[in-house]
Formats: structure tokens, sequence, C-alpha cells
């Protein structure tokens, strides 16, 4: 799905939020949202997509699951580091390591962005992620640290700089760029 639709989805919703409640955009203080945290788009430098957004449900990393559960680690140390019972195929980690095979130049962004970060940057220009739901749905995080998981990193072929920084519960992830409220606003 082309992250434009997520974008545009957004922003009708809370142009609509806001019309309805008949509140001014500069009277918001706060945006809290929930979605598919899984779904994950890679950007460039320039917050440009790379790549259709991968959504959650999208098994085609299902190789890459199935060769690192024989190859790499158990799912017992897997559990022990991201809560997953099991090693499943949606996890983020599996598709960035998909992309490194199969769309080289995408696997090179300048950050992979969950589908909740990637709207924090739309809306802010800044990326971030949450630890308690977010950045614990990508594979790639260490409950036991409360960190990217450097191995995992390694293995995915991404660096900690290529993924967000991991912001505490409730803490402001930026504020929101003035062109969010024009009409027709499309770039970060």
């Amino acid at each position: 799905m082309p992250p434009e639709e997520h974008w545009r989805a957004a922003l009708e919703g809370t142009h609509a939020v806001l019309k309805q409640s008949r509140v001014s955009p500069l009277a918001v203080i706060g945006i809290g949202f929930s979605s598919q945290g899984q779904t994950f788009i890679p950007i460039n430098s320039a917050g440009r997509p790379l790549y259709n957004a991968f959504v959650w449900v999208d098994n085609r990393a299902q190789g890459n699951a199935n060769d690192w559960e024989v190859s790499w680690r158990s799912c017992e140390r897997f559990h022990q580091i991201s809560g997953y019972l099991q090693i499943p195929a949606v996890l983020a980690v599996f598709k960035v390591a998909w992309l490194a095979r199969h769309a080289p130049d995408a696997h090179r962004a300048w950050r992979y962005l969950l589908l909740p970060d990637y709207l924090i940057y739309r809306l802010t220009g800044k990326t971030g992620t949450d630890y308690y739901i977010t950045a614990r749905m990508s594979g790639l995080f260490d409950l036991e640290t409360g960190d990217w998981e450097p191995h995992l990193l390694g293995w995915a072929g991404v660096t900690r700089e290529q993924l967000p920084v991991v912001l505490s519960r409730g803490f402001i992830a930026g504020k929101l760029l003035p062109v969010v409220f024009e009409k027709g606003h499309r770039s970060p």
C-alpha cells in the first residue's frame, strides 16, 4: 500500500474531527493515536518512502523467519529478548531482512519507521517510537535492555541509526508542523 494513502487517511480523519468538534487547530495541544504497529515504511533522508508500506499481515518474509529459526537462535532466546513465544514472519525484523535481498535500494533507508512512527514523522518532522508498544512489536527490540538489540539489527542488516529514537510513554515526540493543517499538505 502506498504510504501516502496512510498519510491522507490520517489527515482526513484529523480534519474531520476538528471540523465536527469545532476546535481550532491552534487549540490542539496533543495527539494520540493507534494504528497497525507492524506495518512499516522505509524512507530516505528527505522523508520520501522508498517502498510501499509493508503491512503487518504480509507473509513474504516467511522464508527468512524459517531460516532464522533453524540457523541463528532458538525460540527460547528470541522469547527472552522480544517477548514473542514464536518466531512470526510478520515481524519487521524479517521483512527488513527480506528487503536486503529483494529491494536493496529500499534496504539502505535513512529510517525504517513503523506506521505510528511514520505518522509522527509526517506530523512533526521528528523520528521517534514508543517503548511500550511499537518498538517492542518490531522484533528488533530487547525487553531486557530497553533498546534495539544489536544482534537482531545485524541479522536484519540495519543500524541503530536507521531506526527511530525510543521514547518513554507520554514523552512529546515533537511539535506539529505548521503545514499539517493546511489543505493539500503532502510532505514532511
